[in-house]
């Protein structure tokens, strides 16, 4: 049995979509070559064996056993690559938990608010001081029986001495969109706290682009390389996603 890999000029770990763009190309060179006609004649015996997943564990086990032939550069070569698709294996699996995040966030964002009305307000502290002697910033943390937010100073004034509160918070991810106080003046809009802003069109691409770099990240023609890429990109996304929702 010949070693198909070799005829298709592909390392032992290459994927489907290689071994096939491989092939593909080994027959378009078959036109001018007899060398190459020759090759891609025998390369079309282990195709099929190739791209069939139980065929292909059968066949790379009847390989280990055989002696290595393969010229020392094209072994490390292939251990190389042997070791980037098992990196590449675990990019999926991290991609696929990006994908159940970006699910759970956009169900969090679709579904309707809870809302709690009359909510006591019981704790008001001060959690952080802004960086500008010349224009301090004050922010605000606020904890009622079913929720906590954080608002700016100049928004945490318009209830400074309300004592209760309409609050309105995501049904999964408990994140508080709204709060309004039930004396407020006609006109006056809810306030919107710092970590509802990813919900909004200021932070809103951020979820989106988490979003793309994963659904190209599952695509199963891509390469290792594009693949752990576009996880390690989509693990940068989520942190910041997490971090607009704790503290914007």
């Amino acid at each position: 049995m010949s070693d198909y890999y070799r005829l298709l000029g592909v390392p032992r770990a290459a994927t489907p979509a290689e071994i096939k763009r491989a092939y593909r190309e080994l027959s378009e060179q078959a036109a001018d070559s007899e060398a190459a006609r020759a090759r891609q004649q025998a390369a079309a015996e282990g195709l099929p064996t190739l791209t069939d997943p139980a065929l292909r564990r059968a066949y790379d086990e009847w390989l280990r056993q055989q002696p290595d032939t393969r010229p020392p550069a094209m072994r490390a070569r292939d251990e190389e690559r042997e070791q980037l698709v098992g990196y590449a294996r675990v990019a999926r699996k991290v991609l696929l938990g990006l994908a159940v995040f970006v699910l759970l966030l956009a169900l969090d964002w679709a579904l309707p608010l809870r809302e709690y009305t009359r909510e006591a307000v019981l704790e008001r502290r001060v959690v952080s001081v802004g960086a500008s002697m010349s224009d301090p910033q004050l922010g605000y943390a606020f904890r009622t029986p079913h929720t906590s937010f954080q608002l700016h100073s100049r928004q945490a004034l318009i209830i400074r001495d309300a004592n209760y509160l309409t609050v309105w918070q995501t049904p999964l991810l408990r994140v508080v969109r709204l709060i309004d106080v039930p004396e407020r003046r006609t006109g006056q809009l809810p306030l919107r706290p710092y970590n509802g802003a990813i919900y909004q069109t200021s932070f809103g691409w951020v979820p989106v682009l988490l979003l793309l770099c994963t659904a190209a990240g599952l695509l199963p023609s891509i390469s290792p390389e594009l693949r752990i890429n576009l996880a390690v990109a989509g693990s940068l996304l989520l942190l910041l996603t997490l971090g607009v929702l704790l503290f914007f």
